[in-house]
């Protein structure tokens, strides 16, 4: 698989932060202070992902709202995960023609991973014609460009080719509030599972430099923040691509290294790689359990619970482990293959675990 960096260097970011500064000075040439309003759909990349558009509209002079009807610009950052969540968009897009009748000066922005599936930037294009900006999550890094486009042309900008994912460091970021943090360590996925679209709408793996990580680890530790969640879509495969020769287990150690009292977050769906950080986590590494992600077992009714919960306690000291398990089962016998069910549920069946574990490290 292709695994390239596409790294932004220097004067592309340069170049993003002229058009900032472009449009501040319009917004001040209006006279007074444009409100934003930014709503969030989805997982923790889209609310990490939205926090930097906050701190572009920020950069931008703008302050912020979460009245659609006082924003001068709305940003709706989507979710393709869930078909409840997308109908939740466009019921939204659908009220905001309201909004825009009241003030023809409102600019709506649709971004994220429902915004870079070529059937949905149809369906904007014909039916919400009063959406000005679209874009996916691989053109986030220049939204200040965009914006500034549907400033100056007055027409409607869309930006959702199937670009390769690019990797931009820098950008301004708004935090929401002072005790958690997302850090994104990696972007896209090489899986290809058959239920998602991550590797579709946000592109191949690609691992951010251990150096710029740990360099803003650093600040939010710094900052005082003591909730420090590492976000990728599957943070095991951390390191693949990039020239320094660094695993997941290597980012781990090299986080901690930063004195401090924090707990380091990270979700994971195989304990074994996840855990070969054994200078971290005490050694305390139980080898029995190493099928639990990816193996199979029998298992009936609540015995499911039981055998999660025994496989999750096991494996991390002076630690604390939450998961949620999601199990996909292929029941003996049925010949329609896969299917998800609720860990509660009753009936025997041949189990293969892929649930996600949120491991949660108390450094200090």
């Amino acid at each position: 698989m292709d695994r390239k960096q596409v790294l932004l260097d220097d004067g592309q970011m340069a170049r993003q932060r002229e058009f900032t500064e472009k449009i501040h000075d319009i917004h001040r040439a209006r006279g007074r202070t444009p409100l934003a309003m930014v709503d969030t759909f989805g997982c923790q990349q889209n609310v990490a992902d939205s926090q930097h558009i906050l701190g572009m509209l920020r950069d931008m002079g703008c302050d912020f709202t979460d009245d659609p009807a006082r924003a001068d610009i709305v940003v709706m950052n989507t979710c393709a995960i869930r078909d409840h969540a997308e109908k939740r968009v466009y019921g939204t897009l659908g009220a905001l023609t309201h909004t825009k009748k009241a003030n023809p000066e409102q600019i709506i922005c649709l971004c994220g991973c429902m915004a870079q599936r070529p059937e949905v930037a149809q369906r904007v294009r014909e039916s919400y014609r009063h959406v000005d900006l679209v874009f996916g999550p691989q053109a986030l890094w220049k939204f200040p460009e965009l914006l500034y486009r549907v400033y100056t042309r007055r027409g409607r900008v869309f930006s959702v080719e199937n670009e390769h994912g690019s990797i931009a460091e820098g950008m301004p970021v708004v935090r929401e509030g002072r005790v958690r943090a997302w850090v994104s360590i990696m972007y896209g996925c090489n899986n290809f599972c058959t239920y998602c679209i991550v590797p579709y709408v946000r592109g191949r793996e690609k691992s951010r430099k251990p150096g710029d990580i740990l360099a803003e680890f650093r600040s939010l530790v710094e900052a005082g923040y003591k909730e420090i969640t590492l976000l990728g879509q599957n943070v095991n495969s951390y390191g693949k691509g990039l020239e320094e020769q660094i695993d997941f287990s290597d980012l781990l150690n090299l986080l901690c290294t930063v004195p401090g009292d924090y707990h380091i977050r990270f979700l994971t769906v195989d304990f074994d790689k996840a855990l070969q950080a054994t200078g971290v986590f005490g050694g305390h590494l139980v080898q029995n359990h190493r099928s639990a992600a990816g193996g199979q077992i029998i298992v009936a009714g609540d015995i499911a619970k039981c055998a999660v919960a025994d496989i999750i306690a096991a494996v991390i000291k002076d630690g604390a482990i939450g998961a949620d398990v999601e199990v996909a089962v292929q029941v003996m016998g049925d010949t329609g293959g896969i299917r998800l069910f609720n860990i509660d549920n009753r009936g025997a069946g041949r189990v293969r675990i892929a649930c996600g574990v949120g491991i949660n490290y108390r450094r200090g």
